[in-house]
Order: C-alpha cells, then sequence, then structure tokens
C-alpha cells in the first residue's frame, strides 16, 4: 500500500482575509481610475461597466467585512508595529535629509497602526528616491484618512503633460523596483494585505502615489 500523502494544510483565515481585501482594493483602483480617465464623450457601454466595477468592489468589500466575524482571531503583539504618523514623521525626516525633498503634511495623520511598518518605510523611501531622480520631484503633499477598514495615504505632486505621459509609462518600475536596495513598494503593500497604484489626472495636471493599508 502506497503511504498516504499529507494532508494539506490548513490555510490561514487571517492570511486570506488580507489576500481578499487586497483584491479589492485593486478593484477600487481600477474604478477609481476609470474615473479619472472618463470624459464628457464616455460612451454608455463604458459607463455601464464602470458603474458595475464600482458597485462589485463595494458588495465584495462588504462580503469580506461579513466573512472577517466568522474567523475571530486572537490579538496580535504589537511588537514591530509602529502607527502610520511614526511612518509618516520618518519618511518626511528621512526625504528631506537623504533626498532634499520636501513632504507637506495637508491635515491630521488618522490614527492607525500598521504591521510591517519598517519595511514600509523603507519601501517608500525607495519610490520616492525614483521620484527624486528621474522626475526631479522636489515637493510632495501627503494626505490620509480612512476608507472603510482601510487607511488611505495619498503623496500627491504637480507634474506636466509630458512628466504625465513619462510617469505613465514606468508607473511599473517604480511601484516595484525601489533604489538603494530597498524592497519593492507594491511588494510591501501587497504582503501587508494592501495595495498601491499610481494615479495620473491630466485634468489637474497632478500624479499621486496612493496606498491602501489594512489596520495592523
Amino acid at each position: 500500500m502506497s503511504p498516504k500523502a499529507p494532508a494539506a494544510p490548513r490555510p490561514d483565515p487571517e492570511l486570506l482575509l488580507r489576500q481578499f481585501r487586497g483584491t479589492v482594493a485593486s478593484l477600487r483602483a481600477a474604478a477609481e481610475t476609470l474615473e479619472l480617465a472618463a470624459g464628457a464623450g464616455e460612451s454608455e457601454p463604458s459607463a455601464r461597466l464602470r458603474a458595475a466595477l464600482v458597485e462589485d468592489a463595494e458588495r465584495l468589500s462588504q462580503l469580506v467585512d461579513q466573512l472577517a466575524t466568522l474567523f475571530p482571531t486572537p490579538p496580535r503583539g504589537r511588537r514591530g508595529q509602529r502607527t502610520l504618523a511614526e511612518v509618516i514623521a520618518e519618511v518626511t525626516r528621512e526625504a528631506r535629509r537623504e533626498l532634499e525633498l520636501e513632504i507637506q503634511l495637508e491635515g491630521p495623520v488618522i490614527e492607525a497602526r500598521l504591521s510591517g511598518a519598517a519595511a514600509l518605510t523603507g519601501a517608500l523611501l525607495g519610490a520616492l528616491a525614483r521620484l527624486r531622480r528621474d522626475f526631479a520631484v522636489s515637493r510632495l503633499a501627503a494626505r490620509t484618512r480612512w476608507h472603510e477598514e482601510l487607511a488611505v495615504i495619498d503623496l500627491a505632486w504637480p507634474a506636466d503633460e509630458p512628466q504625465l505621459w513619462r510617469l505613465r509609462e514606468a508607473h511599473g518600475t517604480l511601484l516595484s523596483g525601489g533604489l538603494g536596495g530597498q524592497p519593492a513598494l507594491r511588494q510591501v503593500v501587497q504582503e501587508a494585505g494592501g495595495e498601491v497604484w499610481l494615479n495620473i489626472d491630466r485634468r489637474a495636471a497632478t500624479a499621486s502615489l496612493r496606498l491602501l493599508l489594512p489596520r495592523g
């Protein structure tokens, strides 16, 4: 008789929920990108598709919240965790010191404790170093807010049309390859159960990095 194959390890409910939230965040990112790209001449089929995407993303978010109540997890220790305010303060300080890049905080920082904050700090600095070197960005505006159970971080800067075009071409490298040996921003954020993307707003002549992160 052949030996019985070992049982597959039981999935970690907390990890699955984080992955679900990351997927929902990706859908919301796609919906917001479509909103920015929509113009007065948008066709009726495109408008219906965009509305369906937003509706499905909202419904999925509600289902994930309901699913979370079925898998209560024990409280996690706070070792290695830091608050969002601490992360932004360190990124602001190091960006000014190492990159000569100023970050202007617009409004108060929301109360949030993050997991993997040390990796997030390094990944953000790596992405900002690339913005500084490749796009001559010298000043950013930082805003934070809650979106349901996700902390939203927006880092925005003015950009003219040539720069916006270059940013669209280079957005994959910006999110997946930081400078100075820092970890890739997209990888760090997704491992934390969140999502990050680059927003291009031609009408306002601005670009921004938007991060969605679950509570730590």
